[in-house]
């Protein structure tokens, strides 16, 4: 399904020497219980003090990183894959021994073992390792990075045998609105396999990985993922992915007719958006994307008038 964005993405990714794809997953909340995908899974606008639990089609996504064409832009993610992950389904109690060992063993694989916990733990209190500095774009704009890396660690129950390496991104200082002294945030831990290439290339890419979080938000807001009632299996499969790989391509040709950012093409922003909100380089929305959409499609309808078979099935 997504045949067609992976090779017009080949093609603008042919002079790069690696390629970045982030995978995360999301849930697309359901009420039915007729769906057979369907599954308790937390709450992520839940409280914190709480586990919500709500019914909902666990999906996972993956998003590839197009390098930025331009300086004072962003990568800019595509689509590239987007399936249902559901969670293996606990046996009931009178199920023979073969359904709950392999329902351990499916258990096994989607989570982090303690003795691998304590691993990460114990390297986080590690100070002992230099503070290096490098500069990565995010944020609109360029900003300083401050980093600890430590090579040839071991993760027993994750990689086994396999040499990783572990990059420690340190807290950015900020001050918040009304506040005079600086906050921290957490730092964030970075375990990788990759030796060769360098530390501010991987941070580089993690930071980029944002990307899919607006990804979710723009196919849950404007495009109507998760909205669609159907109940067949085949239905619950083949549609989602659909509606990704459709934004997906919608993407794609908005860059190869106007380019990455946003240009006098697109409908003009309200007069109460600020004159440097209006002139500054920014990349076009998803609305601005749908809007223009919807322009062309009434202008071809006017050129060419539709017969009636046509029309309904547009509608």
């Amino acid at each position: 399904m997504f045949g067609g964005v992976i090779a017009e993405c080949a093609s603008t990714l042919r002079s790069t020497s690696r390629i970045a794809i982030s995978f995360d997953d999301t849930g697309l909340p359901k009420t039915s219980r007729k769906v057979r995908q369907v599954s308790l899974m937390r709450d992520p606008l839940g409280p914190k003090y709480r586990a919500n639990f709500i019914r909902g089609l666990r999906c996972l996504h993956g998003m590839l990183h197009l390098p930025p064409s331009m300086d004072g832009l962003g990568a800019t993610g595509i689509s590239v894959g987007f399936e249902l992950a559901p969670p293996p389904r606990k046996p009931k109690r009178s199920a023979p021994e073969e359904e709950w060992s392999a329902y351990r063993e499916a258990r096994k694989t989607c989570s982090l073992t303690a003795r691998g916990a304590d691993m990460v733990g114990a390297l986080r209190r590690d100070g002992c390792l230099p503070i290096q500095h490098c500069e990565c774009f995010y944020g609109q704009r360029t900003r300083p990075v401050q980093f600890k890396e430590m090579r040839g660690i071991l993760w027993p129950s994750g990689a086994r045998r396999r040499l990783m390496r572990l990059i420690i991104v340190l807290p950015t200082p900020y001050r918040p609105v009304g506040c005079r002294k600086l906050k921290y945030d957490q730092p964030a831990y970075l375990i990788t396999t990759d030796l060769e290439t360098p530390a501010p290339e991987l941070i580089q890419h993690y930071l980029d990985r944002w990307e899919i979080e607006i990804l979710h938000r723009d196919l849950k807001t404007h495009v109507g993922l998760g909205e669609a009632q159907v109940w067949s299996e085949k239905s619950v499969t083949r549609l989602h992915p659909a509606l990704v790989a459709a934004y997906a391509l919608l993407k794609l040709a908005s860059i190869k007719a106007f380019g990455p950012t946003r240009t006098n093409d697109y409908h003009q922003l309200p007069r109460w958006r600020s004159r440097k909100d209006r002139e500054a380089t920014r990349k076009p929305s998803a609305h601005d994307l749908l809007t223009r959409l919807r322009a062309d499609l009434s202008h071809h309808q006017h050129q060419i008038p539709l017969q009636h078979r046509e029309i309904h099935a547009v509608a």
